[in-house]
């Protein structure tokens, strides 16, 4: 239909389910509803779903199995109804007895990637990952096969959202048919915070205990901790393997957590020494003004100090070394609390 002589697309597919369609639309500017028909099974005239529907994406349930279907749609704004869109494409509902595994879960995100998580399947030799950009409706594969159930997809896009589906291989031997599973998302790659732009600006000495440059997009989307410690503090000596221990746990679960060294000693063979007993990253100690202004903006006059913000860049604790470093602990911090607030 057409307002200011704007036709309206046809719907687009979205998902299909054995007994449910799932369709998509792009929102008509001043549209305050929208009238949705279905044509196919037993209907072979168009019948009107919903003349009330004010989103854009309409799951149709109670369908048959295996059954070929036509959606079409036409929106209203204050001076009625437009024209009807053009039908989609044939769209089939799933064979009675196919089976789908749940939408699978974002696991974490960097400024470049996405990490998601599926569940098992038992008698699975592998997984078939897709996914695609919320506003374009191909697929692309991510990997044909992957044996374990969770995947990272490096570079892509920020600010971008992607939709997710996964479909698992089973031996010919077995029974069970396997449909791709519910989409998962739209998951977005993260930009770095604010906060994390002020304290390190490019990210430029941001290294590795083996001097390797990390880029500042590897903190976008993360719980951000900044350990101000030194090699000559015995406190701090106590504490560090404490925090590695704790730090590793975290990572190795595919969680979004970093920490960033910033060191008070005295001299960069101390500071190298002490790095090479961490496993995180530090701000490089041939960059003093960094090194020093983060300590004065927080008023530092203790060490160890642990600073911790979310994922968004608001500060979670001014300082967690006396904090319990346990899984409830890193349950608030991802949900953007503090320890205390559990």
């Amino acid at each position: 239909f057409s307002f200011f002589g704007v036709n309206m697309e046809a719907p687009t597919f979205y998902e299909a389910e054995v007994s449910c369609l799932t369709i998509g639309w792009l929102p008509v500017v001043n549209a305050t509803k929208y009238e949705v028909q279905i044509k196919g099974g037993p209907d072979t005239d168009w019948r009107t779903i919903t003349s009330e529907f004010t989103s854009c994406l309409l799951r149709k349930k109670n369908l048959l199995p295996a059954t070929t279907y036509q959606f079409r749609l036409r929106a209203q704004d204050s001076a009625g109804f437009g024209e009807w869109s053009a039908p989609t494409t044939d769209l089939q509902t799933l064979p009675e007895g196919t089976q789908q595994l749940e939408a699978p879960q974002l696991q974490s995100a960097d400024g470049v990637s996405l990490t998601i998580k599926w569940e098992a399947v038992p008698d699975a030799t592998g997984y078939e990952v897709q996914f695609r950009e919320q506003s374009k409706p191909e697929w692309t594969t991510a990997i044909a096969s992957i044996s374990s159930t969770a995947m990272r997809k490096k570079n892509l896009e920020e600010r971008k959202a992607y939709l997710w589906r996964v479909k698992p291989s089973a031996p010919e031997a077995v029974s069970t048919k396997w449909a791709f599973s519910r989409i998962g998302g739209p998951f977005q790659v993260p930009t770095v915070s604010s906060t994390c732009v002020q304290l390190f600006g490019t990210g430029e000495s941001l290294v590795t205990n083996m001097g390797h440059s990390v880029p500042l997009n590897t903190l976008a989307g993360k719980v951000v901790a900044i350990y101000c410690s030194a090699s000559w503090c015995p406190p701090c000596k106590q504490f560090t393997p404490q925090l590695a221990h704790f730090y590793n746990a975290v990572k190795n679960e595919g969680h979004g957590f970093e920490v960033v060294f910033v060191s008070m000693d005295r001299d960069r063979a101390s500071w190298l020494g002490y790095l090479n007993t961490m496993p995180w990253i530090a701000v490089d100690y041939d960059d003093a003004q960094t090194r020093q202004a983060i300590p004065q903006r927080y008023n530092v006059q203790g060490i160890p100090r642990l600073i911790v913000f979310g994922a968004t860049g608001q500060m979670l604790e001014e300082n967690a070394v006396q904090t319990p470093l346990t899984w409830q602990t890193w349950g608030c911090w991802q949900q953007g609390k503090s320890a205390g607030q559990a």
